[in-house]
């Protein structure tokens, strides 16, 4: 019988320090320079990686984020020859680099807010602050107005809403920065969202970060919807490598 071949698999890196307080369940192990370690197993090479693949490498960083161990997750997919090419290519290039991340991340979690329009409320802000798109709404309501008319009052609403998804997303910045340790912004791209915001939280003042967001979204009620996902591995930290 012809041995299956396999691959490296690398879930993430951890500080050298911890590694032995990992668990080797599951078929995990543990690769270091002695300096940072990589958590890997084993994937056959000959196929490509699948949900099962993905639902594994979700269980093992979420068992780090449980335990209080700081990692730095690898993106799904990420695998190498074999375990001389996890030092070779990955440890020793980026130690440095692994090492002073893994310091930042040290007793903090990810939390990530999703943050999308509640349309009718907006839309009644967008109504009585844009007298444009009021008149555009008068004359798309008539109902001998034509597609045209339709398809502009839909095109003025779109450009208010862009118009002002920076500043909602940076009211809702402003308000969570003081929680967090670090905070990252991305804006949405469709009319109905606003923005995510990916929130290093340190660990013990996780209460106090959750207390400030469900104040926000209170008061945001009538225009926004916040969605909180998290505790998390820290996804959004890890630096490029």
């Amino acid at each position: 019988m012809t041995a299956v071949a396999e691959a490296v698999y690398v879930f993430g890196i951890v500080p050298d320090d911890v590694a032995e307080s990992v668990e080797r369940g599951d078929g995990i192990d543990i690769v270091s320079n002695g300096s940072v370690a990589a958590v890997v197993g084993s994937v056959p090479a000959d196929r490509p990686l699948g949900a099962d693949d993905l639902r594994r490498h979700d269980r093992v960083i979420a068992s780090f984020v449980d335990s209080g161990i700081p990692v730095l997750p690898m993106r799904f997919g990420a695998a190498v020859a074999d375990r001389a090419a996890v030092v070779s290519d990955l440890l020793e290039p980026n130690a440095d680099a692994y090492t002073a991340a893994l310091d930042k991340l040290t007793g903090v979690v990810q939390f990530t807010v999703q943050v999308r329009y509640e349309r009718t409320g907006l839309l009644r802000e967008i109504l009585a602050g844009d007298p444009n798109v009021l008149s555009a709404r008068a004359v798309a309501g008539d109902p001998a107005a034509s597609t045209a008319a339709k398809m502009r009052l839909g095109e003025l609403v779109v450009a208010a809403i862009g118009r002002r998804r920076p500043a909602d997303a940076e009211h809702i910045r402003f308000t969570l920065a003081p929680r967090v340790r670090a905070l990252r912004v991305t804006l949405a791209d469709d009319p109905d969202s606003v923005a995510q915001l990916a929130c290093l939280v340190r660990s013990d003042r996780t209460d106090k970060f959750i207390d400030t967001l469900e104040r926000l979204a209170r008061d945001l009620a009538d225009t926004m919807r916040l969605r909180l996902l998290g505790p998390l591995a820290p996804y959004d930290f890890v630096p490029n490598t």
